[in-house]
């Protein structure tokens, strides 16, 4: 088939939306034939030639979705003018306004992809055909976990401290992400040293940065190509946000972390708790002040934990095939609503 994929998949990895086009694409052009194109680039005659040349059999909107993004896929529609090729949009981080959710009437697009099941209820309430799937997915040959040894020599390459329990938090630095709650767990736990990875491909919160570095987190804001490694060095993994408008639906570092096999604290957020049950090392807070008692708790700890064993579903590849099947569908037949499996 003949794939475009609208998304930025350029520059560092290091974002959850970007990292999905990536992914996305690396897999699936494995068997098909697979354009790539920016829609920050919606303005470049360049961008209108590229696909009108390469005439694709489907066009997916991966992130988002936004007003704008609904315009563009309409706009693209009108285009290309050809009643085969068919329009998909996916809902990995919505973000509509009141108004914006009424507005989207006018630019349905063949499917809408969502997440979660908030997300699938406000598509389905305005008249579009949906589908439940996960586009969240995680390298499991690249993020794995490993030796003893070869966690504390980890430790030694970035000078982190062989003895302390390394709590880990990889994503945007800003206020939004709740990130007071690792500086509460570095300042209250003197054998507890927390790390915190920061995007590149966003803008860093000076003033959440500074107080973070001054309770004495490690804070990285250069980009690592290799992170796996981070995940690896680590003990625990937290993941404290609340607001919705602050990531994806499915957190990427959540997942990354499972395959590592490290034990998850995290909020109940977004779609989070729809495709993961507790247990196993996975832990859900109901309110934030919970997760500094368990990361106590998780020092002293000695139960099994087996949270890469959840997350092996969410291979790129899975998830990469489960979207082939769904633009097949498309291509050919009705697709009707279906549940991910």
């Amino acid at each position: 088939m003949k794939i475009c994929l609208l998304g930025n998949s350029t520059g560092n990895i290091d974002e959850g939306m970007k990292n999905i086009t990536f992914n996305i694409s690396k897999e699936l052009s494995k068997k098909h034939d697979i354009l790539v194109l920016n829609p920050l680039n919606v303005f470049s005659l360049h961008f209108w030639q590229s696909v009108k040349e390469f005439n694709p059999e489907i066009v997916h909107y991966v992130p988002g979705p936004s007003i704008n993004s609904f315009i563009i896929v309409k706009l693209i529609s009108l285009y290309l003018n050809n009643k085969n090729t068919k329009f998909v949009m996916s809902a990995p981080f919505p973000k509509l306004s009141a108004i914006s959710k009424e507005i989207i009437r006018l630019f349905k697009p063949d499917l809408m992809i969502v997440q979660s099941k908030l997300s699938e209820k406000i598509f389905a309430k305005r008249g579009f055909k949906t589908i439940l799937l996960p586009l969240s997915g995680v390298d499991v040959k690249k993020f794995r976990p490993v030796k003893e040894n070869t966690k504390y020599k980890l430790r030694e390459k970035y000078g982190i401290d062989v003895d302390k329990f390394v709590v880990l938090h990889v994503g945007h630095i800003k206020e939004g992400r709740n990130m007071q709650i690792l500086k509460k767990i570095q300042t209250k736990n003197n054998n507890v040293q927390v790390v915190i990875v920061g995007s590149t491909s966003t803008g860093v919160e000076k003033k959440i940065y500074h107080e973070l570095v001054d309770s004495g987190c490690i804070v990285i804001t250069k980009y690592i190509h290799n992170i796996e490694e981070i995940y690896q060095l680590s003990d625990c993994y937290v993941f404290p946000t609340v607001s919705k408008l602050n990531s994806i639906e499915l957190p990427l570092s959540v997942l990354e972390a499972m395959a590592c096999n490290l034990p998850v604290v995290s909020t109940k957020f977004g779609a989070l708790p729809e495709y993961f049950t507790e247990g196993d090392g996975l832990i859900f807070v109901k309110n934030c002040d919970q997760i500094l008692k368990i990361v106590n708790n998780l020092r002293e700890m000695n139960e099994d934990v087996n949270t890469r064993k959840k997350v092996i579903p969410f291979s790129w590849e899975n998830i990469s095939k489960k979207l082939e099947v769904i633009y097949e569908r498309l291509a050919g037949v009705n697709v009707t609503n279906e549940k991910w499996q």
